[in-house]
């Protein structure tokens, strides 16, 4: 029920401290971004926290299961649920949620048959709604990842997995990037990237790795939580992959 944060500030000097997030319910899943940690809860609710004052907010509304995926990116917190996967059970709640930064609910997106494991904000610029262009990456039990278009909560492309889609993170820019453009996928049994900005024709996920027999049965990716930091490019550009448990 508790997050614990070594919270760094920049300033002249820089300094550092230590903080304590208590909640009422298990805390199945968090977000940082925009002064905020976002936590996704046991009970379904979504709870925002501010990282330098004591402000809290409880989202309207509660997702019918475990939120179990947390994104937060400019003015937006999109999340997912279902089953965390310690019961083995299937999920009483396949949606996706996109809310503001005051906890509105602005969509409520159905189009996953398995629990939602990982979401991801595309935007293309800071805006109170969703613009045309704007996006969302989500990835479930189903074996699915699916592409959004948030201005009409539509989905513009389904995505097959190989197996359950666990986790999403954006990999290391490249020398020359400004931001990061291409996102880890990482399922229980491979590990893709995608470039989700691309147009709708373009989009593929291309494996950028595969593990064995005894990493997937030890769920070795599949307890991957920081995909980032498990991929550097090499100086020729190819992917470095480094597993760890």
């Amino acid at each position: 029920r508790d997050v614990f944060l070594d919270v760094a500030w920049r300033g002249s000097p820089p300094r550092s401290s230590q903080r304590a997030f208590s909640f009422r319910s298990f805390v199945r899943s968090f977000g940082m971004g925009s002064g905020l940690l976002v936590a996704g809860l046991y009970n379904g609710q979504v709870v925002s926290c501010s990282l330098k004052g004591t402000e809290r907010n409880v989202f309207q509304g509660c997702h019918r299961d475990e939120v179990i995926a947390v994104d937060v990116r400019e003015n937006f917190v999109a999340t997912g649920s279902g089953d965390p996967g310690y019961y083995h059970r299937r999920g009483g709640d396949h949606s996706l949620r996109l809310w503001n930064l005051a906890g509105e609910l602005l969509k409520d997106l159905q189009g996953h048959e398995g629990s939602v494991r990982a979401v991801k904000l595309v935007l293309k610029e800071s805006s109170d709604r969703p613009l045309p262009g704007d996006r969302l990456v989500s990835a479930s039990d189903d074996e699915k990842c699916l592409v959004w278009d948030l201005s009409s909560g539509t989905v513009l492309l389904q995505l097959a997995l190989d197996c359950s889609g666990m986790a999403m993170d954006w990999l290391p820019t490249w020398p020359g990037q400004d931001k990061p453009t291409e996102l880890a996928l990482v399922s229980e049994r491979d590990i893709y990237s995608l470039n989700p900005q691309l147009e709708t024709a373009k989009l593929k996920l291309v494996k950028l790795a595969a593990c064995t027999q005894s990493q997937r049965r030890d769920g070795c990716l599949g307890r991957l939580c920081a995909v980032a930091s498990t991929l550097r490019p090499f100086s020729d550009g190819a992917p470095q992959l480094q597993l760890c448990a």
